[in-house]
């Protein structure tokens, strides 16, 4: 059947005027609070999903959703066109799209230093580092 709303994947949306990158649109007006959608649990990319592929002891309880995540992408991203998320690990912006700043090198962190990004990019960096 046909969605109530039908939505549609945009690469570049807005939000007040400015851009805001990738997100789900709803092509008809909505009322607050009206439900868009519904996905299935089964369906999700969770810490949960992440241990029944890979077992208990390669992802423990303690490890942190978005690392379990990472993982499970990785994982989908090597089979190919096999991965049921393919479409959707294709439109995942590329590090170079993001530069995020836990990769830069010193001298790029350097330029930061004074500054709350700073402390932030450093801290980052370690928790992927203890994580992975």
């Amino acid at each position: 059947g046909r969605a109530p709303h039908p939505l549609v994947i945009s690469s570049s949306t807005e939000d007040d005027g400015e851009s805001s990158g990738r997100g789900l649109l709803a092509r008809e007006g909505m009322s607050e609070g009206e439900l868009m959608m519904t996905i299935p649990l089964d369906l999700c990319l969770t810490r949960a999903v992440s241990q029944r592929i890979f077992g208990k002891s390669i992802v423990p309880d303690f490890t942190d959703e978005y690392i379990a995540i990472a993982l499970l992408l990785m994982h989908e991203k090597i089979k190919g066109t096999e991965s049921l998320w393919k479409p959707y690990i294709d439109i995942l912006p590329k590090p170079e799209d993001v530069y995020p700043s836990f990769i830069w090198t010193e001298a790029e962190l350097d330029m930061l230093k004074g500054s709350p990004t700073y402390f932030a990019s450093i801290s980052l960096r370690n928790k992927v580092e203890r994580e992975y």
